[in-house]
């Protein structure tokens, strides 16, 4: 059956799509305890969209498992037992977001 495709369709439908596509990737976000406007999910995705294509597949793969973007796009994540959108969570209490307090 794998020979209807060319080797570039095969290695697409294998291994997924190598490009970036940032508003596939923020739309398809899910947000715990933040919502999409708030300035650290805009600085998020303003640092994200900053990146060259090695170290957006870099930071994919250590926070999903992979490198690379299912054939359909983000909504097609796939975790380890189904699939699951990309998500940014708020995470602990923060006296103030933008000053260091050493221990």
């Amino acid at each position: 059956m794998i020979s209807v495709f060319n080797p570039s369709e095969l290695e697409l439908l294998i291994g997924g799509i190598a490009e970036f596509d940032m508003d596939d990737w923020v739309k398809n976000t899910d947000y715990r305890g933040y919502a999409e406007n708030d300035n650290t999910v805009k600085m998020f995705w303003k640092t994200v969209k900053g990146w060259n294509e090695e170290k957006k597949a870099n930071f994919l793969q250590c926070v999903c498992g992979m490198s690379r973007i299912p054939v359909n796009g983000f909504k097609d994540l796939q975790g380890s037992d189904e699939p699951r959108r990309f998500c940014i969570e708020h995470v602990g209490e923060v006296e103030s977001p933008y000053v260091f307090q050493p221990p």
